[in-house]
Parts: C-alpha cells; structure tokens; sequence
C-alpha cells in the first residue's frame, strides 16, 4: 500500500485522505489543495494495513474520500479512523459483485487482456485520454496494475463489509467502469447517491472535495457579493425564482391550513419574493430574516409586530429556536452540506413545526454544465426528500418541475445569470471577444434549438415537511 503525503504542514489542523482507485496515482488528486488541510493519498493496494488511529491522532478532523475500489479498500484499512467526514466516489463496498459493483466476470475478462491491449482502453474510459494526469508519481507497469487487479478481485470477494458511516456517495451517470446502476441499487438503501456529471474520474473538478470541507466549499462571500452587484436588476430578470416562492407560498397553504405561526425564519430573503407574502399572512409573528448578503436586510418588510435581522451563513449561524415555521426559496443550492443543514433545521423548530423550502434539483442548468463540464452538485428531488426524512421530518409534499428560458444570443444568457446572482465560473471566464463566441458556438452546438435560441433549463424541487 502506497502512502503518499501531498501536502504536511505542522500548521495544518486537518487532514484529507484518499483512498484512490485500481492503477491511480497521487497525480490524480495533486491538484486539489484544501485550506488548513493536510492531505494523504493512498493507493496500490497489492500489500494492505489498517490506517492505525495513532498515527493520525493530532488532526483535529479527518476527511476521508474513497474513490472506485478505494471504497472497498477504505472499509479495510479505515473503519478505526475516526472519521469526521466520510464520501465514497464511483464505488461501493462491493467492487466486485454482480448486484452492487463490477461483474466478476468482467473484471476477469480485464485482468486476462492487461497483457494483450495495456491500459490505454480503462484510461481513455476513465480520464477521457489514454494517458493519466501527469505529475511525480511514475506510473506503474502493466504487470503491476494486473497483479492489483487480481488480488483486489479475490479480496474484496472474499471480504466486503461496511463498517463505515458514509456522509455522502456519489455517482457519475457517465460512469463507463463501474456501472452507475449498480452502485445506485447498493446507495439507495443507504439514502445516498448523489448524480455526478461526467465519466469515472471524479475528481477534474475539486469542488466535489472542497464542498464537503468546512471552510472550503462554495466561497460564500462571492455568492453574497454577487447577488448584492445585482439587486438592481434581480426583481426583473429573476423569473423563475419569484414562481418558485410564489409556488412555495401557495404549497405551504394547501398542506398546512391553519397552522399557528408565532415564531419564524426565513433564509435567504433576496429582495423578498417570499418575504412579502409571509409577511402578509402572519404579521403579528416574531421574525427573523437571514441573507449571506446584508444588503438584502433592506429588504425586510415593515409593520411586522418583531423582525430581526440575521445576515450571514446560515450553515455557520446560530438559528432562533422553537420556531413553527422556516422557509428558504430557492437558497439551499448554495449550502456545502444540505443534508447537515436538513438537521440543523430540525433541530431549530418546534414539534410541529414546518420547514419549507425551494432549492434546485439534479439537472439544474443541464445546458451549462454539458458545454463547460462542470456544474455546482444538485441532489435529485428525491434524495432532497431523504434528506428531510433523516434529519427526522415527517414530508407531508413533495414536487419538482423544469422551466426552460430562451435567449437570441450568448451575452443575453450570461446577463441574466449575472443579474440573478448566478456569477459563476461559467461567467467569468470570457475576458475576449473570441473567448466569448467560442462559448456561445460551443453551447449552440452542445443545445440545438430549431429556432435556434440558446436554452437554459431550471430545475426546481419544493418539499413542506413537518417537525
């Protein structure tokens, strides 16, 4: 077992660990950097040895992510950890099964042509080109790979357990190694599963690390500041976001009539789509009123009877308690760990109390994220609803729906993503003229429409969940 520290400073509190796949090597992960993190990659899995607690004692966290049968593997040589956060990546405890993971048969099949076709086919499926990413870490010979195949084969058949608390799994549908199918029959019995676009190699962009890092994700301060460059422009280009809370409204009456509301929050007020309609219907209730941006506290509606500002994070805030209600429209996309916020929510209302909410579902700006290949993790409608069934709610509704917008040209598309806030890389990186119209041919060509508009999809997803 090969141990490789990419990154060890006595000043890091924290340690990132990977456990990598048949064939990697430490240049698969090199490139993912996470603040106040030491990080471990181990892989070669020929000879194995349990990680021992001891050697890791003075981190304060340990993240683990084991990546195809780096999961098998970490279930071996990790289960003594304590683990802070642990996500699996295109595998399963059970690499090699018939239900759960690759079929023994074509793992098989694999290990007796190594010697005949080497490793170009598993890298070109696995990386998109037949060599790996390229650093230090020399790439080891055909016959090694055949021999690390074979025995993960024999092991992991002969002894596959879960042993560990999985926080998130993820699965890319473009998977061509281990089949997507499979991993989500053995994930959904453990209410995970979360899509991942792109093929077997998970990790091209570092979000799907960084996001499950405290203090590391989705850079909370830019999203704040971008939607507060365009409050200006926001109630007139944010469309689909002022039907979402309209739907949300509208949803949270029909399947809570004459619930008592003395208490509230709502997170992520923006310039107050929902707010104003909350506002209107429990005017003597004591409220709270949340915003990454503090601009958005202008928003805040008067003639209620007690309103409080609370701008700020609200993964990292301290919530008011005994609420009877908590609603978010369309903000939830932005948090790193919806499923812990799912909790923490929980854990902020009453018995009885309702948690309402609109965020984007799986599929979100498919256009986007097919021509850029990459896109911010959206869970799919139902393990939203999972998550809520976790975190110990009882979902009295749940829907989604798809609403596409056109556009006559590439700078329109990306100005309505800048004037609803959405400023992502996506937007930022045409510095020319050229750059430009390479991106607007490329999404034409990846989104043909017959009037030849650009289309940009919403996904959305509602639940109304009871305490």
């Amino acid at each position: 077992m090969q141990e490789t520290w990419l990154i060890r400073d006595t000043g890091n509190a924290d340690l990132v660990l990977f456990m990598l796949g048949w064939a990697a090597t430490p240049n698969d992960v090199r490139h993912i950097t996470p603040p106040g993190c030491d990080v471990l990659a181990v892989c070669d899995y020929r000879e194995m040895a349990p990680l021992q607690p001891e050697r890791l004692a003075r981190y304060r966290r340990i993240y683990l992510f084991a990546w195809s049968f780096g999961v098998w593997a970490a279930e071996q040589c990790c289960r003594a950890l304590p683990l802070y956060r642990a996500v699996a990546l295109n595998g399963t405890p059970f690499p090699v099964h018939a239900a759960h993971g690759m079929h023994p048969r074509m793992v098989r099949l694999t290990v007796q042509g190594l010697s005949r076709v080497g490793m170009e086919p598993f890298n070109t499926k696995t990386y998109g080109t037949p060599q790996p990413p390229a650093g230090p870490a020399a790439p080891r010979s055909v016959q090694e790979n055949a021999a690390e195949l074979q025995l993960l084969a024999e092991r992991s058949q002969a002894d596959s357990a879960a042993h560990i608390k999985w926080h998130a799994a993820y699965i890319a549908q473009g998977d061509e190694i281990f089949p997507p199918a499979a991993q989500r029959a053995y994930w959904e019995s453990a209410g995970l599963g979360t899509p991942l676009p792109g093929g077997h190699y998970p990790f091209a962009d570092p979000q799907v690390v960084l996001r499950h890092i405290d203090g590391a994700g989705i850079d909370k301060h830019r999203v704040g500041a971008s939607f507060a460059r365009h409050y200006s422009q926001y109630d007139h280009a944010a469309v689909v976001q002022r039907a979402m809370a309209a739907r949300l409204h509208a949803a949270l009456h029909a399947h809570t009539p004459q619930q008592p509301v003395q208490r509230a929050l709502e997170i992520g007020i923006g310039t107050g789509f929902l707010t104003r309609l909350l506002a209107q219907d429990f005017p003597a209730a004591e409220w709270w009123f949340n915003d990454l941006a503090p601009e958005a506290m202008q928003w805040i509606p008067q003639g209620l009877a007690a309103a409080h500002p609370l701008p700020g994070d609200a993964e990292e805030l301290p919530l008011p308690q005994q609420l009877d209600l908590l609603a978010s429209s369309a903000a939830l996309q932005w948090f790193n760990r919806p499923a812990d916020f799912m909790a923490k929510a929980r854990g902020s209302l009453r018995p009885g109390g309702i948690l309402a909410l609109t965020t984007f579902a799986h599929g979100h700006f498919h256009e986007l994220s097919a021509t850029t290949g990459s896109s911010l993790q959206y869970p799919t409608p139902q393990e939203l609803s999972a998550m809520a069934a976790a975190a110990g709610f009882t979902l009295l509704h749940a829907e989604d729906w798809q609403t596409t917008l056109s556009f006559p040209s590439v700078r329109e598309l990306l100005d309505h993503l800048r004037q609803t806030g959405v400023n992502g890389t996506a937007t930022r990186r045409f510095s020319t003229p050229a750059a430009l119209r390479a991106f607007g041919e490329a999404y034409a060509r990846t989104n043909p429409t017959a009037g030849g508009t650009l289309p940009l999809t919403y996904h959305a997803a509602l639940i109304i969940a009871r305490a």
